[in-house]
């Protein structure tokens, strides 16, 4: 339910919204959830940590067949709870309802939807309600760090909804975050042994150290390439070759003579939680 509240309070242009994973971690730390409720109090100090000026405190209560929900406006600042907004009905209107209760949360935060915001709310992710609860349970996996339980979940609820965009962005992430938590010290050091690199550290623990190849060729590329020689050896039957062109470098290097190397790319750290 709060996926859902999240992202149709998000399509107000008028509101930033702390995303839901930033939330989770939050909760985590200062263990918001205790027995299926959450206080005031604990809910202010997630606020403020946060840096939100005002957190949606809710809940859902199921008796027989009926779902109730229930949301507050909570002012970080000042502790205030709103007067919540109330939605009661069965279960196979889950959806509805969270149209229902989202709504009566922009009324409580003061928020007018333009008519395209207002359309863009009333959207629903999927009509399959299984396919929401399986992902529901992948997200619920997600939290707890199982990272192959979710993405089987993921799968799961996009195979039953495959127009199900959020199930695939999630089953995605779920496989990289797998795909992460593979990779340790140990497999790292276990593909660099491999290496040509790898066998020369090996050779030479054992006193076997070649006269080339391997570490020595890399380092004798790298370091011809930070500073080329300017001197060729000559024999009495060759002509001189013209030196080498000496690689350009850039104002602010020629100006300070240290080489400046930039790489640019794309890093995912994946941390599980303790």
């Amino acid at each position: 339910m709060a996926e859902l509240l999240i992202t149709d309070l998000s399509r107000s242009a008028q509101l930033t919204i702390v995303e839901r994973d930033r939330m989770q971690a939050i909760a985590d730390e200062i263990q918001l959830s205790q027995g299926d409720r959450v206080d005031a109090a604990t809910a202010v100090r997630a606020g403020k940590l946060i840096q939100a000026g005002r957190l949606i405190n809710g809940q859902l209560v199921q008796t027989g067949g009926q779902l109730t929900m229930s949301a507050s406006v909570v002012n970080v600042a000042s502790g205030e709870i709103g007067a919540p907004a109330n939605v009661n009905n069965s279960l196979d209107q889950l959806f509805a309802m969270e149209k229902q209760l989202v709504f009566g949360i922009f009324q409580r935060l003061n928020v007018v939807l333009t008519p395209a915001e207002r359309q863009l709310v009333e959207r629903r992710p999927t009509q399959n309600l299984n396919a929401f609860l399986a992902y529901s349970r992948g997200l619920m996996a997600a939290d707890d760090g199982r990272f192959e339980d979710a993405a089987r979940f993921f799968e799961n609820a996009r195979s039953l909804d495959p127009g199900f965009g959020a199930a695939t962005t999630r089953f995605q992430a779920a496989q990289a975050a797998v795909q992460g938590a593979q990779v340790s010290s140990a497999t790292i050091e276990a593909n660099l042994g491999a290496g040509v690199e790898g066998q020369e550290v090996a050779a030479a623990a054992q006193g076997n150290v070649s006269d080339g190849g391997g570490i020595s060729a890399t380092l004798t590329a790298a370091t011809q390439a930070v500073n080329p020689p300017t001197v060729t050896a000559v024999t009495n039957t060759e002509r001189a070759p013209p030196p080498p062109t000496v690689p350009a470098r850039d104002a602010p290097t020629s100006t300070t003579g240290i080489e400046t190397l930039t790489r640019t790319g794309l890093v995912t750290f994946t941390i599980r939680r303790p």
